[in-house]
């Protein structure tokens, strides 16, 4: 399994920096964990727009998701031209409602909203999730492999 750190900054990100955001890889599966600000520009130093499986929003602050929207964007205009990308799964928090409906909006996306210990398994890789203290519901990650 490898963890490329896409960024790591927040709440907002450094000349040449970005927020959190994390790739994780294992055989064939594109994981990434978060998509703050800047992380889509560092996204495409490792893999293609459309070679990502799943993304996880640990929580809905804007410094690990706004990337999400310029992403979605980018993806529903490529498809528009013809350009065939598979669908990603977003798994994400329910709350807050306002920022959770408008980051799954459309069809871009397969939407799961998380809870406290779902496991799933994404492609090679078994995720688990545990609610944690922070002001909005909020999930720590666990991803595993074999």
């Amino acid at each position: 399994m490898k963890l490329t750190i896409l960024g790591c900054q927040g709440p907002a990100m450094g000349p040449g920096g970005a927020c959190s955001s994390y790739l994780v890889q294992h055989g064939g599966t594109n994981l990434l964990i978060d998509m703050g600000n800047g992380s889509l520009a560092e996204l495409q130093r490792y893999i293609g727009l459309g070679d990502m499986d799943a993304i996880i929003l640990s929580h809905l602050h804007h410094d690990h998701i706004s990337d999400l929207f310029v992403w979605k964007y980018a993806i529903d205009i490529m498809r528009s031209r013809g350009a065939q990308i598979k669908r990603q799964t977003v798994f994400l928090p329910g709350t807050p409602a306002e920022l959770a409906k408008l980051a799954t909006a459309g069809d871009t996306f397969d939407v799961v909203y998380i809870s406290d210990g779902a496991m799933y398994t994404i492609g090679e890789l078994d995720i688990a999730f545990q609610q944690v203290c922070h002001p909005v519901e909020s999930y720590g990650v666990s991803v595993s492999a074999g």
